[in-house]
């Protein structure tokens, strides 16, 4: 039996910790191996999630002191040592930080598959050296998409053998509530049309660009809301932006909420202004929810849209966003043949089924060269 651990920072909703639940719920349909999840906080509401759904779950409360990330701190992580060697995992697949792979290496014979999700690799003000570093502890690297493999192979001078594009999986979600309901409960008329986002608050997020893209909605289509789903630091910043251009009455902030999938049913059509994210995931999940996209060009969402084929990529500027929300909401036509075109593309590309297939390959592969170089020895 194969073991693999996989190991987060926290049970906080983000979009490695969210999307490794539906992984993991597939890769246990898999006999030959054994999967075990590591949770460095007991914070966070999906570590209740995962004990209720994953056999193997182990939940420690060591990352408070791990910050900044320093060699000297590897003490801190006593009970997560332990567990390496009562375990003897063939496989440590680590979606968090330089720490967590620097002690699976030096304390475990373990190897180390590593998932860049893009974070401060796509973010110019970050510092790059911790990965850099790491290079020299990990065996092989996953990356979420081809703009991250690139800045991978170009930033971090990762050669390409060491890489594998897997992109992420989602698995459909059924629609509980409807369109009516969901509008009847915001306060919001029917004859509204809901613009809407989805996100962490942000500055890379883009939110800034929507907002100011209101009072032009307004002037072209009258009765327009704008609903964004999502908390964090720049909260302060965009409820001002709101309020200097007047348009505080016509914005509904939900704030963070762990049903946000359902909430995309409210929306007429979904924008993503994000110039720092390494995949969109929510992306994704939108048009699994049959909601047209608005995306701008970065990142990787020339991988997941085809422009005026199953959603719109514009170029980063609120005067292209409003164009092409203003089209999808001028014609029901475009927003048929978006939802159509758009399914198709998560069936083909963007199944859970071909992630985790993928996925257990690689380990497999992985395990077999191991063997392989131990028995030549």
């Amino acid at each position: 039996m194969n073991k693999i651990l996989h190991v987060i920072w926290s049970g906080h909703v983000g979009g490695a910790e969210t999307l490794l639940l539906p992984v993991l719920l597939e890769m246990q349909k898999y006999d030959d191996f054994e999967h075990h999840i590591c949770i460095m906080s007991n914070e966070g509401v999906l570590v209740d999630v995962f004990r209720s759904h994953v056999k193997h779950v182990h939940v420690f409360h060591v990352n408070n002191g791990l910050k900044p990330v320093r060699i000297s701190k590897l003490h801190r992580l006593r009970p997560y040592i332990q567990l390496l060697r009562k375990e003897k995992f063939h496989i440590v697949h680590v979606h968090t930080s330089i720490l967590m792979i620097l002690a699976t290496k030096i304390c475990s014979n373990s190897l180390v598959v590593f998932t860049n999700h893009g974070g401060s690799l796509l973010n110019q003000k970050s510092s790059l050296w911790k990965q850099r570093v790491s290079k020299l502890f990990i065996d092989h690297y996953i990356a979420i998409s081809q703009y991250v493999l690139q800045a991978m192979t170009e930033k971090l001078k990762i050669s390409q053998k060491h890489i594998d594009l897997i992109y992420n999986g989602l698995v459909p979600q059924e629609i509980i509530r409807s369109k009516t309901e969901l509008k009847h409960e915001l306060g919001i008329s029917q004859s509204y049309n809901v613009v809407g986002t989805i996100g962490r608050l942000i500055s890379l997020k883009g939110i800034q660009y929507l907002i100011s893209a209101l009072p032009h909605l307004l002037d072209r289509l009258g009765a327009v809301k704008l609903l964004i789903i999502g908390d964090g630091p720049y909260m302060g910043e965009l409820v001002q932006l709101a309020n200097q251009l007047q348009v505080q009455d016509h914005i509904l902030f939900l704030g963070f909420r762990t049903d946000a999938r359902q909430w995309l049913q409210a929306m007429d059509v979904f924008c993503f202004p994000s110039t720092g994210d390494g995949f969109g995931m929510v992306v994704l999940e939108a048009m699994d929810a049959g909601i047209p996209v608005v995306a701008y060009d970065h990142g990787a969402m020339r991988e997941i849209i085809e422009n005026g084929v199953n959603g719109y990529i514009v170029s980063p500027s609120f005067e292209d966003l409003i164009e092409h929300i203003v089209a999808i909401l001028s014609d029901p036509s475009i927003s048929r043949k978006f939802t159509y075109n758009a399914k198709e593309t998560i069936r083909s590309k963007f199944a859970m089924e071909t992630m985790v297939q993928s996925t257990m390959s690689l380990y497999k592969r992985l395990i077999q060269r191991k063997n392989k170089g131990s028995s030549d020895e």
